[in-house]
């Protein structure tokens, strides 16, 4: 399982420096499922490795030019506010046990099916449309700050870098190019992963084992770098169609592990 785990990492990197997204996607459910890690805790190892692996993974993009700092100012800065707040302040309040239909959920499962939504949800949401061409650019500075909150909530609760939905956000309300987005959004999820994960050091005082982290990171990385330079011989529409997919895939896998089996079982 351990190798398997490691392998799925390299997969996980790959796919992130592909992509621009998805690092989390896969990064929880590995480090819940295969390393057999509470979910509360994966959510803030994922937080790091995905960080870090974003920010390796983005250096391609800066030498093609293929990052938009400008774009995404007021993002990152409504995202990090959101961030602070959340698991700092409001990750407690949620309940340790959720009763469904006479059965319990634990909190753990609430977080990771919460991600399996969002996931499934921003899926759903690229294969409707890709951009709103008559999308008033007037009102950019405005979408690009509540879609900073949203995420940047989003990352907070489930430790999700945002990738998911940073692309499409980034495609839709700013315009850009698919690939521009993908490497603005790996900056953007490394802000948003390594400012969730201080949060928890400095402020939930959560204990980590920092040997698996930095191996697991260190993978991750050099499938990172990988991906960033198959990126440039993959067509954009076979980049979409696979990333959709995936994103797909793997909250539904969540939803029939978490909710299914866990219901039929108590």
């Amino acid at each position: 399982m351990l190798l398997l785990g490691y392998l799925a990492f390299i997969i996980m990197g790959i796919i992130l420096g592909v992509m621009g997204a998805g690092g989390s996607a896969l990064s929880v459910p590995i480090i819940t499922y295969l390393f057999e890690t509470p979910a509360s805790l994966a959510i803030t190892y994922g937080l790091f490795v995905v960080g870090i692996t974003s920010l390796f993974g983005s250096i391609k993009y800066l030498k093609l030019g293929l990052i938009n700092f400008k774009k995404s100012f007021y993002f990152i800065l409504f995202s990090l506010l959101s961030i602070y707040v959340v698991r700092v302040y409001l990750l407690n309040k949620i309940p340790s046990e959720l009763f469904i239909y006479g059965k319990s959920l634990t909190k753990d499962s609430i977080l990771i099916c919460f991600f399996a939504f969002i996931i499934i949800l921003s899926a759903l949401s690229m294969i409707k449309n890709t951009q709103f061409n008559n999308y008033p650019k007037k009102y950019e500075t405005v979408a690009l700050s509540f879609m900073g909150t949203i995420v940047g909530t989003i990352t907070g609760l489930v430790g999700a870098g945002g990738g998911f939905l940073i692309v499409p956000t980034l495609t839709i309300f700013s315009r850009l190019k698919f690939k521009e987005a993908i490497g603005t959004s790996l900056i953007l999820i490394t802000c948003n992963s390594l400012f969730g994960f201080s949060a928890d050091i400095f402020f939930n005082k959560i204990s980590i084992e920092y040997d698996f982290l930095i191996i697991i990171s260190l993978v991750s990385i050099i499938g990172a770098l990988i991906g960033s330079k198959i990126n440039t011989f993959i067509e954009v529409s076979i980049i979409k169609k696979a990333f959709i997919i995936l994103l797909l895939l793997i909250g539904s896998y969540i939803f029939i592990i978490e909710i299914v089996l866990n219901l039929a079982l108590n």
